[in-house]
């Protein structure tokens, strides 16, 4: 076939439709019946997912073997319960797998400078010293390279400052969607202890209310607590502050950043630990760029920990705080799967995932991010058998 051909077929027979016993399920698969908003997953990744008017695709079920499959009352489709919302991760699932293999096939540039950071090309120390030595301190090229260098160095600073501040902005919408998962509970809570006190209100001719009143007011305490700690947590990464730099314990910024999983981290039974052998310190850095990094892998470890084990069936995260020439560094492993051998040259790419919705920039912006300050590596070795990966802290953090 043709490009022209291949598009033609594409268009007239793409979507993804589903056979009951060998029988059409309607509206599933007719023309521009995206159930399984792959358009928009596709908008969102447009280098690694397929579109719906890319795939060709059918799913077999059965009456016997997928009883909780059910036909709504007009027969319109399925009942939209627990088994269909299965029935559809299911499938993206499959289509991650198939995009994978794609991924990999599709023609690129290989190049060793490409894993290099971004402003390590413009650094010109080696060549102002070559010049030093050569034709000495005082000689007029000399004076100029140096002084070039200098100017160089400061514009780099200010990029980079810059840039930082762009990455985190990127990289808000995770940590905001983590604050409002984690605020929905409490407000839960509040609404229904508010509902309770309205109702004893009502009953005002009682001896024991005003008892009562106080025990669910006792109730609303702790919550609303919960609630105005959130918030302050969120508050650094407010645009007027993200990139600030302020002195900070490294260790009460890593236990702020595992708090805010502390509902996944509960839900799914895993259990984490803080090693640190050198004893606490403080930096004096960008506190919001090491959140985000530690947010990034924490919010990977949890995931991958819950696919290995079965959601709710437990799992480990370590991590270890050190102090090393120049800085820190802060090592995150797990007892997840750990990264397959032939995605480790690929796992800071942006846009490549192997989660089935993922979008494929956590680890390329947190790599990002860190570069003023150092590296973010992936380790084969770790305190567990899992991922493991090491985000050095190397210059500019004002030990």
């Amino acid at each position: 076939m043709g490009i022209a051909e291949m598009r033609r077929t594409l268009n007239a027979f793409c979507g993804v439709s589903i056979y009951r016993d060998g029988f059409r399920v309607y509206p599933y698969g007719q023309t521009g019946n995206d159930w399984l908003g792959l358009d928009l997953r596709s908008r969102q990744v447009p280098v690694l997912r397929l579109a719906n008017n890319q795939i060709v695709a059918a799913i077999q079920i059965s009456r016997r073997s997928n009883s909780e499959l059910k036909d709504r009352a007009n027969r319109e489709g399925l009942v939209l319960n627990d088994q269909y919302v299965n029935l559809q991760q299911w499938f993206e699932e499959i289509l991650s797998l198939l995009e994978k293999e794609r991924y990999a096939l599709r023609p690129r540039q290989e190049s060793a400078e490409k894993a290099q950071p971004i402003f390590e090309s413009l650094d010109l120390t080696a060549t102002v010293q070559q010049v030093r030595g050569e034709l000495g301190p005082l000689h007029p090229v000399t004076v100029l390279i140096t002084d070039a260098d200098k100017k160089l160095k400061e514009g780099i600073e200010r990029i980079q400052d810059v840039f930082s501040r762009l990455l985190m902005a990127s990289g808000l919408g995770q940590m905001v969607d983590m604050v409002i998962h984690e605020i929905g509970s409490p407000l839960g809570k509040i609404n229904r202890q508010i509902g309770l006190l309205q109702k004893d209100v009502e009953l005002i001719k009682e001896p024991d209310l005003l008892a009562r009143i106080q025990k669910r007011v006792d109730q609303l305490k702790p919550w609303l607590e919960q609630i105005v700690n959130l918030r302050q947590r969120l508050e650094p990464q407010t645009p007027a502050k993200r990139g600030r730099a302020t002195t900070f314990s490294v260790r009460e910024e890593v236990e702020d950043d595992f708090h805010l999983y502390d509902s996944l981290l509960t839900k799914q039974g895993i259990t984490h630990s803080i090693a640190m052998p050198q004893g606490d310190f403080k930096v004096t850095m960008s506190r919001a760029s090491l959140g985000q990094i530690m947010a990034n892998l924490i919010d990977n470890a949890v995931f991958w920990i819950s696919r290995e084990h079965g959601q709710g069936k437990g799992g480990r995260i370590i991590a270890r705080i050190e102090r090393i020439d120049g800085g820190f560094q802060v090592t995150v492993s797990d007892d997840g799967p750990g990264v397959a051998p032939e995605d480790k040259a690929r796992i800071f790419e942006p846009y490549f995932t192997t989660k089935p919705n993922g979008m494929g920039l956590g680890l390329h912006i947190s790599r990002l991010v860190i570069e003023p300050y150092g590296r973010l590596l992936l380790r084969d070795t770790g305190d567990l058998a899992g991922a493991c990966f090491e985000a050095r802290f190397e210059r500019k953090v004002g030990l």
